[in-house]
């Protein structure tokens, strides 16, 4: 098998069946791929729901549903990766959907390699199915080349860990930090960009599309203490990786992130 596709969900609403139908419209054969999904925080009656679409629905597919008690999008994560079997990941959120082509072209364009990261086109779009700018897809636009191995360059494709295809081998040990409640995605990327080599890109028809929701967790309103708290972690956490050049972090893209995070 070479893709696990993770979806994390809480108390999913009818969008998450738009996702999983994109999925079960791949034309990556079937026996390529599985999909686990990460029911976190709650059990019923969103587990007989999900359940039951996945039996009707996504015959054919290898499709796993987990479910664990303990909330958070980030628990989830790394619980889907502890229990993934494919040699690459692919993180996709509950309420967004992919083009049909998408595990296919990322799979062709990674060929072989183990550390290179994948990268597709990425569209917004909200309720009323109004596309939107995006700032992963600007960073799409701008890449003329394909291939691109400056990390400061591609660090708007680094700031969120879907829309991408990414290797075991790139991944190792590393996990979602399960203090943070925003940026945990960009300090996940960051982590792993020292193995890293370089970023491909796909075709433009391959897309990653992203809902934009209102009550979507990346969008609710924090507390000061809270944002406080995110962005203290957030920086801790990379002056450390400063502080570690032999590991071989491009300390020029590390200090980015933290003069984008001392920023937000």
């Amino acid at each position: 098998m070479k893709i696990s596709v993770i979806i994390p969900t809480y108390k999913p609403a009818k969008y998450i069946h738009e996702c999983l139908s994109s999925l079960k419209a791949q034309t990556l054969i079937e026996t390529e791929f599985e999909v686990l999904i990460i029911l976190n925080g709650c059990k019923e009656p969103w587990y007989s729901e999900l359940f039951n679409f996945v039996k009707e629905e996504m015959v054919g597919l290898n499709v796993r549903l987990i479910q664990i008690d303990s909330p958070g999008v980030s628990n989830a994560r790394n619980i889907g990766m502890e229990n993934s079997g494919g040699e690459y990941i692919a993180f996709i959120d509950d309420d967004d959907r992919v083009s049909p082509n998408y595990l296919e072209n990322l799979l062709a364009a990674m060929g072989e390699q183990k550390h290179v990261v994948v990268v597709s086109n990425f569209y917004s779009f909200d309720e009323k199915n109004e596309i939107h700018g995006d700032y992963v897809h600007d960073a799409f636009i701008r890449h003329k080349t394909s291939h691109a191995k400056s990390l400061i360059k591609s660090r708007g494709f680094l700031s969120a860990v879907h829309g991408k295809l990414i290797s075991k081998e790139i991944i190792g040990n590393k996990k979602f930090s399960t203090t943070m409640t925003n940026g945990e995605d960009t300090l996940f990327m960051t982590e792993i960009s020292n193995k890293i080599k370089e970023i491909w890109k796909t075709s433009d028809d391959t897309i990653y599309w992203r809902r934009i929701r209102a009550e979507s967790a990346s969008r609710k309103k924090r507390s000061i203490w809270n944002h406080i708290k995110n962005k203290s972690c957030q920086i801790s956490r990379y002056i450390l990786l400063a502080l570690q050049p032999w590991r071989g972090y491009d300390l020029r893209f590390v200090w980015f992130r933290i003069i984008g995070a001392f920023l937000k």
